[in-house]
Parts: structure tokens; sequence; C-alpha cells
């Protein structure tokens, strides 16, 4: 396990159970992702593809297997441990954009390196540099109910660089955008990646963003299929 990957899983599973009925969302996958590239991951509703962007990011745990960050073990890695990755390491960017209502989106961007500890005038000063960089210079107190669908995603995007993260983990971050608005979004999204080196995981049903990436993923009945 080279220093090349940032991500790797090995025979990794997850199970969930409804009722008595257990359900197998994940099983025997594995999966490398190399520091620098745009990899896609698509397959039919139900294949798995949003609970593998979760195990990745460190949001859920396998039931089975192994996760490594860095070439190092996940499970052995403590919780303080774990969260420093997913607030300073890792980005996230959804389809809803889950956006604080009531924060502004200066307030929306400046939350996760609040929490990670930057004081106030430094996240604040990087917020904007960010909001402004993504052409909402003019929209810095705007709560979300305030935004387009499209802006939002540029918030939304902005969070997730607040930090400067190294990966930037994607579930369907055009979805919820109509077709103008989504191209605009994956053309920030591929200049993140192609001019900034930021590494891409990106779960999509959108051929405009899956002919962008390097590989792409075929997940079907929680496996990589192709």
């Amino acid at each position: 396990m080279g220093i090349a990957y940032l991500l790797e899983a090995v025979n990794l599973a997850k199970r969930y159970w409804n009722g008595k009925m257990e359900i197998w969302a994940l099983k025997d996958l594995n999966l490398k992702v190399k520091r620098g590239e745009f990899l896609a991951i698509v397959g039919p509703s139900g294949a798995g593809k949003s609970t593998l962007l979760h195990l990745l990011g460190l949001l859920d745990s396998p039931t089975e297997g192994e996760l490594f960050w860095k070439g190092e073990r996940v499970e052995s890695l403590s919780l303080p441990q774990r969260a420093h990755i997913r607030n300073r390491a890792i980005g996230f960017i959804f389809q809803f954009y889950h956006l604080l209502p009531e924060f502004s989106a200066l307030e929306n961007v400046m939350l996760p390196a609040r929490i990670g500890g930057e004081k106030k005038e430094e996240s604040r000063k990087r917020a904007e540099e960010l909001l402004k960089e993504l052409g909402l210079g003019q929209r810095l107190t705007h709560r979300p109910a305030e935004l387009s669908g499209g802006e939002q995603q540029r918030v939304a995007i902005a969070r997730a660089l607040i930090n400067n993260p190294e990966v930037l983990l994607c579930d369907e971050p055009t979805g919820n955008l109509d077709s103008r608005t989504g191209r605009e979004i994956i053309s920030i999204l591929k200049k993140l990646n192609r001019v900034e080196g930021k590494t891409l995981v990106i779960v999509s049903h959108q051929e405009e963003i899956v002919k962008e990436a390097d590989r792409i993923l075929q997940m079907r009945d929680g496996r990589i299929v192709r």
C-alpha cells in the first residue's frame, strides 16, 4: 500500500437490517483511489454507491473488510483522529447541498474551519475568497433560501474547500440542477482536479461528468462489476 493511494478498500462489506431482513449494501469490494485522480462511480439505484462514498469519507464504518487512509488502517485510528481526517482532509459535496438554513452563505462556508479550530477572522477571510472565486461575492450575507440551486451548490463547494482537503467526495453533485447550471458545476470540479490537483471521487448518473473522469467504476448489487 504505497503513498500514491489516498484511500484503499479491501474486501469491504456493509450490512443493514430492515426488521429481521438482512441487507448487504456492499460485499467483498476492493478499491484503490490514487492521489490526484478523477474517479467516477456509476450504477443503478441501490447498487451501493452512496454507501461506499460514506465509508470512504469515514462517515460510517464497514461491517467487514478494511479501509486504509494513506496506507494506515482506519480501524486503528482513534475517533478524534478520524474526525480530524474528515474535517481537514476530506471535502463532501452532496446533491441536496445540506446547508444550514439559518446561516448565511459566508457562515456556512466558515463552519468547517471554525469546527477545526481556526480563528474567526482567518476563516472569514478564506471563506470570502472562496465565495468570490466561485462568483458569489455579492451573496455573502444571503441565506440558502435566498439563493438559486446553482448558487447553493457553489456555497457547498466552497464549504468543502475551506480546509483545503486532499480529496473531494461528491454524491450526485449536479443531480438537483438544470443542465446549464450542471455544466458550470462540472467545470468547477474539473478545474479543481486538473489545475489544483484535488482527488475527486464522484457518484453520478450524469454522462457529462462521467466522460470527464480518468477512471469509471460500474457498481451493481454492492459490488464493482466493471
